[in-house]
């Protein structure tokens, strides 16, 4: 599910933006991910009695049984439909600026990911003029390369709890500075190189 962009214009030009109006996603959907509407997700799996609301245990159907929000402004953190998706899914609270997205290569590996963190921060952060000049090889140990990618954050892992849940939302809360919108390569730390 991707995010609405909202730009405060002059009144004369469009305001609200998604990433079809930057990217041909029917193509990317083709060739490289699976992707599926909110209104498509909400029919097939929400509306099939998938998720439960996390403090109740209940099944959570959309509000009002609606699949179609087009129009609503989604964007605000108080929408029923986000309301909802907080409801039911793991919504961790990561932020760029102060974590690294971290996905071990394995299950079960979140202990060896902080270790390996522990073992990074041990060696102290990298000077960055040197290693803009020397930047290390796609293929160096995680540790050498958790070490270059940390600059001041901690690790937010993508641990076991978030794997066995059904679904995970990265919300966006503006006012809590909540929001994912980064490159990859400086948020993203795969394991293993080769997930990259």
């Amino acid at each position: 599910v991707f995010s609405l962009f909202v730009w405060q214009g002059s009144g004369k030009q469009e305001t609200k933006f998604n990433f079809a109006d930057f990217f041909d996603l029917e193509e990317l959907g083709k060739e490289h991910l699976s992707i599926v509407s909110m209104e498509d997700f909400l029919r097939k799996e929400a509306l099939g009695g998938r998720f439960m609301y996390k403090n109740t245990s209940q099944v959570a159907f959309p509000p009002q049984n609606r699949t179609n929000f087009d129009g609503d402004d989604n964007y605000r953190p108080d929408t029923p439909l986000n309301k909802y998706l907080r409801g039911i899914s793991n919504t961790p609270d990561w932020r760029d600026s102060e974590c690294i997205a971290v996905f071990p290569a394995h299950e079960g590996n979140t202990d060896a990911m902080n270790t390996l963190f522990r073992e990074a921060m041990q060696r102290g952060l990298p000077n960055v003029p040197q290693m803009e000049r020397n930047p290390l090889p796609v293929n160096a140990s995680s540790k050498e390369r958790m070490r270059e990618a940390l600059l001041r954050r901690k690790l937010c892992v993508y641990d076991e709890e978030m794997q066995g849940t059904p679904l995970v939302h990265f919300r966006v809360e503006e006012a809590k500075r909540i929001r994912l919108l980064v490159h990859f390569y400086a948020f993203l730390f795969f394991e293993d190189w080769r997930h990259d």
